[in-house]
């Protein structure tokens, strides 16, 4: 699973080691709210990874897997260590119930579809709607 934020949003980018090679499974985005834009850049990176974790928990349940963020703080999210942030210690808790093997840091050069997808979110139809 590799993860992006950006200023404008968050993304998620599953894929699956095959025979044939790395193959995309599904691609997330969102854009986020007024109160996450003002989030510091290691709270949207970490918001990226809980939100697309929890948004893909069918696929991610009862599954080991590894997380890519090009965000190198972010790689301790998932470890029991406590953080001064309350924040970051909830998606922590949230996070203790999949079978993450690692959180690796990847260069954002080589989190092309995930950063492509974080700076061009798709518009959250839920709030579209309730603003209607």
């Amino acid at each position: 699973l590799s993860t992006d934020a950006s200023q404008f949003g968050i993304a998620g980018a599953l894929k699956q080691h095959t025979p044939d090679g790395l193959k995309p499974i599904v691609y997330i985005s969102r854009t986020l709210n007024s109160s996450e834009r003002n989030y510091s850049t290691f709270e949207r990176e970490c918001l990226g990874i809980i939100w697309s974790v929890t948004k893909l928990r069918d696929y991610l349940a009862d599954e080991s897997f590894i997380i890519e963020t090009d965000q190198q703080p972010a790689r301790n999210i998932h470890l029991n260590r406590s953080s001064t942030n309350r924040r970051v210690n909830n998606w922590k808790l949230q996070l203790q119930d999949y079978d993450i093997i690692e959180i690796k840091h990847k260069p954002g050069t080589r989190n092309c579809d995930a950063d492509y997808m974080s700076r061009h979110p798709l518009i959250n139809i839920e709030e579209t709607n309730d603003e209607l």
